[in-house]
């Protein structure tokens, strides 16, 4: 059975796009950790989780979820990881407000900012 790809519209693909740009221009790198050979590991701070969803009221206010119930926020300037209280994979943020933010992921989570 062939699994159709994920369709996303309207403004969304740009948003997600423009975030995760944001994300991968502020992300600080430690020193790499190289073999003998020349392969390279680096850890990506201010965490290494893969990222699933993003979400903004602003461009000084963005969310995003993901693996190990990762939580980062985007103030503007940074990204700041923040407390989730669950180790779930949050697969969606969304709000309708800075001060009214949820999340979610598997299984069978829920998390709400207020």
């Amino acid at each position: 059975m062939r699994v159709p790809p994920l369709a996303l519209s309207g403004p969304y693909p740009i948003v997600l796009l423009v975030a995760l740009l944001w994300a991968a221009a502020s992300v600080v790198h430690a020193q790499p950790v190289c073999s003998s050979d020349g392969w390279c590991w680096s850890n990506p701070l201010p965490q290494g989780n893969p990222l699933q969803s993003v979400w903004g009221s602003a461009s000084t206010d963005v969310w995003a979820v993901g693996w190990y119930g990762t939580i980062l926020r985007w103030d503007g300037g940074a990204w700041s990881p923040v407390a989730s209280g669950t180790n779930a994979n949050l697969f969606g943020v969304w709000g309708s407000a800075s001060t009214d933010v949820w999340a979610v992921g598997y299984p069978d989570t829920i998390l709400h900012r207020d």
